[in-house]
């Protein structure tokens, strides 16, 4: 019965070596994945900023000259980025024209629900001078 105690003693010992090697592996292996992460997430912060602080930008002037076209026919027009909260879910990025014809009116999203067709040619037509002002500026600078 000595020995057979021995024996599973030996073998707790060496489960319980193997275990502790197994966890230290893990570890490692983790340290190493977050270590990686971090690295991934720094990598995209910068790409994101590289391209996101000048389409900002681009956007408010854009905003400037759209609102400007809009304050001189007496109607408000803004044009903004839409992010994700976070910032990282860069589906979720667009651009949103909101805009007022009427003074009772508030500011809604260009949408069919509340400008008619040929609001929207306009809203359209005005948007597309704006952007191309700001593109023409952006060609001619490169």
């Amino acid at each position: 019965m000595h020995s057979s105690s021995l024996n599973d003693e030996e073998a707790a010992t060496r489960q319980y070596e193997a275990n502790e090697s197994k966890i230290k592996e893990l570890k490692e292996q983790i340290e190493k994945e977050d270590e990686e992460y971090q690295n991934h997430e720094q990598n995209i912060e910068e790409l994101k900023n590289r391209w996101l602080e000048p389409l900002d930008e681009m956007i408010k002037k854009i905003n400037e000259k759209f609102s400007k076209f809009f304050r001189d026919m007496n109607c408000v027009g803004e044009v903004d980025l839409l992010k994700d909260e976070t910032e990282t879910d860069f589906k979720k990025y667009g651009v949103q024209i909101r805009v007022k014809f009427r003074s009772e009116e508030s500011l809604h999203v260009l949408d069919a629900h509340h400008q008619s067709g040929g609001e929207r040619r306009g809203v359209s037509l005005l948007c597309c001078t704006s952007w191309h002002y700001k593109i023409l500026i952006i060609v001619l600078l490169e």
